[in-house]
């Protein structure tokens, strides 16, 4: 009988599976994927863009510049070591040391809302563009290259005394909208000591004539390169004020493909 059960062992382990080795192989494909491969080139080749401090807020093609590559807004000066090695590309209104200038040149405007009150009293509309000091707005701005439009002097006693003949002694308020245009905080500066406080809010272009049309604001700080045709047919020629032309400059790595946005904004491509 102890014959038999030895021989009935030796039978049943004769037969279980080879064991299989450790560590177990995995086959290349399930590490190597095109997925994953797809992923490291996107990160390798994708373009490091910078935005200098005084874009902030006044870019209107940043979706367009995003979907080029990673895009920071920096809030230092522009540190031109980090060409190469934290940036590809750092662009900026105005000059730039050793920097491009964009062939295109962004031009920058207040447009009154004459529609609406207060600037329905044409009197009072143009007292205002008279009382704008295009000077004091590109020195308030301090942005190298910048070029103040032609105007005389600025007549802010003349605007002040006007409100005060309307029965408006202590100024005015009124809601501003900026469709991405720098600049925003040395028109306000130049409005109030003219008597005109402003409330602003920042707009896509195509909804700052939504909003002038429904005369929910009273003034647009916008921007134009080659034409401001759109706007003359919002506004009126006689309502425009033109303020400022301001360069865009850019530093580039080697290798780089530069085209430019609609605004003047560089894109690269390598």
């Amino acid at each position: 009988m102890r014959c038999v059960l030895i021989v009935l062992l030796l039978f049943i382990v004769s037969c279980q599976p080879d064991p299989t080795p450790f560590p177990v192989s995995i086959p290349a494909t399930l590490i190597d994927t095109p997925s994953a491969q797809a992923a490291t080139t996107d990160t390798v080749l994708s373009v490091r863009y910078a935005l200098a401090a005084n874009t902030a807020g006044a870019v209107p093609d940043l979706e367009l510049i995003a979907a080029s590559g990673q895009v920071e807004q920096l809030t230092e000066p522009v540190n031109p070591a980090d060409l190469g090695t934290r940036y590809d590309i750092i662009a900026a209104y105005g000059d730039l040391a050793d920097g491009e200038r964009s062939p295109v040149v962004p031009h920058v405007s207040l447009i009154l809302n004459t529609d609406f009150p207060p600037f329905d009293d044409s009197v009072l509309a143009t007292t205002l563009q008279q009382a704008l000091d295009t000077r004091a707005i590109v020195i308030t701005l301090a942005i190298p290259g910048v070029s103040a439009d032609e105007s005389d002097s600025a007549d802010v006693l003349g605007l002040r005394t006007e409100l005060a003949n309307m029965g408006l002694p202590d100024g005015i308020e009124i809601n501003a909208a900026s469709g991405y245009a720098p600049g925003i905080e040395a028109v306000r500066m130049t409005l109030r000591v003219a008597g005109i406080d402003t409330y602003w809010g920042v707009l896509a272009p195509e909804l700052v004539q939504s909003a002038m049309r429904s005369g929910r604001v009273q003034v647009a700080l916008v921007m134009w390169t080659e034409s401001r045709a759109v706007w003359e047919t919002l506004a009126g020629e006689g309502n425009i004020i033109d303020l400022f032309s301001v360069p865009i400059s850019y530093l580039a790595v080697d290798g780089l493909t530069i085209t430019f946005t609609p605004y003047g904004f560089p894109l690269a491509t390598r």
